[in-house]
């Protein structure tokens, strides 16, 4: 990346860099070989904070340890969550395809008319979007795949549950790169859950209401507060503990 990146800015003598999740200056100056001297500018939110609030709502640390344990209670609460918005459509980011598996194997009974999923096939993904879309119900779609380039505005989402804290997978390359370069992993995660919660708000006008429920969640942010906006920071709800 820092060698396309450094081929890219020799070809300007300015050049502009524009992002709604750069976060970290930093970090992101390191990742691509940007020089100390660029100069940065971070800019808040237009979007009214009643209308993006972030509802924190822990059922269970969703770590692999003890993922086992915190799935029932996890289930039990997106139950509740569906019945709440039973008019309205909404999304269910699971981050893996073993818990969005598990997630719409609980919900198939009772709300199986509402549950629209997919396969790991992106033709599938594009297909259930498709049929979320179109569907005149209050449909659900339940995905491990919709961190972005997904517009679900206006009443295509008025809700949506984010079951884990999407920490990138740890394959050969992110375990090596992680390894050289903590603030960057952590960064990579900052950037998918924010970029995820903003899949159901589009626009100053639009609004959705955004359930967190890892309580993982608290300790990620708590260590990454800095790098975290603050527009961001400030949307998070923090709800009674399930039963």
């Amino acid at each position: 990346v820092t060698a396309q990146a450094r081929e890219l800015f020799a070809r300007a003598r300015h050049v502009l860099i524009q992002s709604a999740t750069i976060f970290d200056f930093a970090t992101f100056r390191r990742i691509l070989g940007i020089p100390d001297t660029a100069i940065t500018f971070s800019a808040p939110s237009d979007f009214p904070l009643c209308n993006r609030p972030i509802i924190y709502r822990p059922v269970g640390d969703m770590v692999r340890k003890t993922m086992d344990d915190a799935i029932p209670s996890l289930c039990n609460e997106i139950e509740r969550i569906v019945d709440e918005f039973s008019t309205r459509k909404g999304v269910i980011h699971t981050h893996s395809y073993s818990i969005n598996q598990r997630v719409c194997r609980h919900l198939a009974g009772e709300y199986g008319d509402r549950i629209i999923t997919h396969g790991q096939n992106p033709r599938d993904r594009e297909k259930a979007i498709r049929r979320h879309c179109a569907s005149r119900g209050a449909s659900v779609l339940v995905s491990p795949s919709l961190t972005e380039g997904i517009d679900l505005k206006g009443d295509l989402a008025r809700f949506q549950i984010v079951c884990k804290v999407p920490y990138p997978r740890l394959d050969v390359y992110t375990r090596e790169r992680s390894t050289r370069d903590r603030s960057w992993y952590e960064l990579q995660t900052a950037w998918r859950l924010v970029q995820m919660t903003g899949r159901a708000v589009r626009s100053d006008t639009d609004s959705a209401t955004t359930f967190v429920l890892d309580s993982h969640f608290e300790k990620f942010v708590s260590r990454n507060e800095r790098i975290l906006p603050d527009w961001w920071l400030e949307s998070i709800q923090v709800s009674a503990r399930a039963a």
